[in-house]
């Protein structure tokens, strides 16, 4: 009886079914690290109150606070030569948070944390599920 080996390959174009929404939150420069640090909790905190009020129904991982050391150049004058030296100009507090869901909410969620006071850079990604990965695999495989 005769043998018979197949050997393929497939691909298919396939529309992200997720949205995942990165929320950077960043304070002013302040004068101390501690200042900083509780000023970003503050706006961290009414920025997710006004996600779940606003947005029901998605998930959001809230990332940890930390502060950023500022730094400034200074110019002086010395005799024949400029010289220049940093220094420490104050801290600024931040915070990263993520909110997913359905890509069909990918506008009004944009629209919803971006319209949003403490909301410093909005970043939307589109992301394949893994249950749709499986299905699509699935029907490929066949």
């Amino acid at each position: 009886m005769p043998t018979l080996f197949v050997m393929g390959s497939a691909e298919r174009l396939v529309t992200p079914d997720r949205v995942r929404v990165s929320v950077s939150v960043q304070t002013p420069v302040l004068r101390t690290a501690p200042e900083a640090l509780a000023r970003a909790a503050e706006a961290r905190r009414r920025l997710l109150d006004h996600v779940a009020a606003s947005l029901p129904g998605v998930a959001v991982s809230d990332g940890r606070i930390t502060t950023r050391q500022e730094q400034r150049s200074v110019e002086e004058e010395r005799v024949g030569r400029v010289e220049t030296r940093w220094e420490v100009a104050g801290y600024t507090g931040l915070c990263l948070i993520g909110v997913e869901d359905d890509a069909g909410r990918a506008a009004e969620i944009v629209a919803g944390i971006g319209s949003h006071p403490d909301a410093q850079r909005v970043s939307p990604s589109f992301e394949v599920s893994p249950a749709l990965e499986r299905r699509t695999r699935d029907e490929l495989e066949r």
